[in-house]
């Protein structure tokens, strides 16, 4: 790498190399044989980039609730809606996002887009909470799914390639801008179709993770990306951005995550 997209300073230290799969790495259909891959975190705001020759093609509109939820999305989503407040990451999200919007906008029935919906837990709760929520999702079991049992308006497509015509109050990036190669383009569009005083939430690994060691599922290999208030603040500012609130957690299921609300810059 030449200069860091996020910073665009120059000078970056190598980081966790991996030989072979750490534990509990989802392998997808990749060959394992040769595998080698690392991170490059840069010096400055100490954001890890995934480096690998290890390709995974279409990996979320075809592979991933194969190799995640071996196709029982159902089954799965009844087991994490099922678990207990404290132990659920899922139900702190739904109370922040909630409460945060309730504060910042007026009026009821707001609108929200879940990019990347996958099994469906947080449009359905947060529906819940009085928003009228559509989920989209690259991955057609995950739309089916979330079209014919959770009855969500739905839409199937890759959020960058396809046209949305609609606008929001609420747009959601939970734990997706750090498995694409260019988040920033996700955040371009995600403002085009963002209400004049409308709201975007991302969640992201956090690099903090990194002090337990490199075999954290912060650090699998479908994660490009793994930020630092800093990096997440460049994105932000590159994209034209305002972060009303960034935080760094340690989530219910032990997850290293930063979360943060942009909006709009006037």
């Amino acid at each position: 790498m030449k200069e860091c997209f996020f910073c665009e300073k120059n000078k970056f230290s190598k980081k966790f190399e991996y030989l072979k799969p750490p534990k509990g790495e989802t392998l997808y259909s990749i060959d394992t044989k040769n595998y080698y891959r690392y991170y490059l975190q840069c010096n400055f705001c100490q954001h890890y980039f995934g480096i690998s020759k290890i390709k995974i093609k279409n990996f979320y509109s075809s592979e991933y609730n194969r190799a995640i939820y071996s196709n029982n999305l159902k089954k799965n989503f009844e087991v994490i809606k099922k678990l207990p407040k404290k132990k659920s990451d899922n139900y702190s999200r739904v109370s922040r996002v909630a409460n945060f919007v309730k504060k910042k906008m007026k009026g009821k029935n707001k609108t929200l887009l879940d990019i990347g919906s996958g099994l469906g837990i947080f449009p359905y709760m947060i529906s819940k909470k009085g928003f009228t929520c559509t989920a989209l999702d690259p991955n057609k079991l995950s739309w089916m799914h979330l079209k014919n049992e959770l009855k969500i308006n739905s839409i199937h497509g890759d959020f960058i390639k396809i046209k949305i015509k609609k606008k929001y109050d609420v747009i959601t990036l939970n734990k997706v801008i750090e498995h694409v190669e260019q988040p920033e383009r996700m955040l371009i569009k995600a403002k085009a179709i963002l209400k004049k005083k409308g709201i975007i939430y991302i969640e992201v690994p956090d690099i903090l993770a990194a002090k337990k060691g490199k075999n954290r599922e912060e650090f699998h290999i479908d994660h490009l990306h793994v930020f630092s208030k800093k990096s997440l603040l460049f994105l932000a500012k590159k994209t034209n951005l305002n972060i009303d609130l960034i935080k760094s957690i340690r989530e219910p299921s032990d997850k290293f995550t930063i979360y943060a609300f942009l909006t709009k810059i006037n």
